[in-house]
């Protein structure tokens, strides 16, 4: 509710009093969001404070198509489940971080043990599966990476687990950071478990292509 000038000498200078001040050519605020770049620039002077204002950064995602940048982008891609496009506005793979906590070890049973993540207030990609890395101590490995709520079991509860390819051992109670680098499929219900178990072996196959730039995933996000 307050006025542009009255924000910068309330909020900012007399509460941080900044040297530099970074902000982005179409940054708004005060009432109305009436105040510029321009009326930062003028008012911090009197401060004593300069600003910079950081053009709009650009990449290019195929050719023919380039994304402007923004923050907002970036969390409605992830979002979405398109988090190869959202790794190039990053410069880096969107992670999420947890400790490892029992599951329902389904996924023993199938053959393929999954380290089931607890994920509390960060941005979860959507619904799907994805090939990635875990990253625990010693190392990283490949992994298909599944979210959502375990349809063919009728599960109620977001679920956040990776198969980790090659690997061996107890990470229970360990911190591991889960790296997504292409959507492969969305969730789906499938007949039977053996179904499923056949879907799995698929979709490992389909994570090792992804760490060999051997890129094939379904029609869908994760582009």
């Amino acid at each position: 509710g307050l006025e542009a000038e009255q924000f910068v000498e309330e909020v900012i200078h007399n509460r941080f009093h900044p040297t530099h001040i970074v902000e982005g050519p179409s940054f708004g605020f005060g009432r109305g969001r009436r105040g510029t770049p321009e009326l930062l620039k003028r008012i911090a002077a009197r401060f004593g404070g300069e600003v910079h204002i950081v053009e709009p950064v650009t990449v290019q995602v195929e050719e023919g198509e380039t994304l402007l940048v923004s923050s907002s982008l970036i969390r409605r891609l992830i979002k979405e489940g398109k988090v190869h496009r959202a790794a190039l506005c990053l410069g880096r793979a969107h992670a999420v971080r947890g400790e490892v906590v029992p599951g329902n070890r389904r996924g023993r049973k199938l053959g393929y043990p999954t380290v089931n993540l607890a994920v509390v207030d960060q941005l979860i990609p959507g619904d799907g599966v994805y090939a990635g890395r875990a990253v625990i101590e010693g190392g990283a490995h490949s992994c298909a990476i599944s979210i959502g709520n375990a349809p063919t079991f009728g599960g109620a509860q977001r679920l956040v687990e990776a198969y980790l390819l090659d690997f061996e051992g107890d990470v229970y109670g360990e911190p591991v950071r889960i790296e997504f680098d292409r959507w492969l499929r969305a969730q789906k219900t499938f007949v039977s478990a053996e179904a499923l178990a056949d879907q799995m072996g698929r979709d490992v196959d389909a994570v090792r292509g992804v760490a060999g730039n051997e890129v094939e995933t379904e029609k869908g996000p994760g582009a």
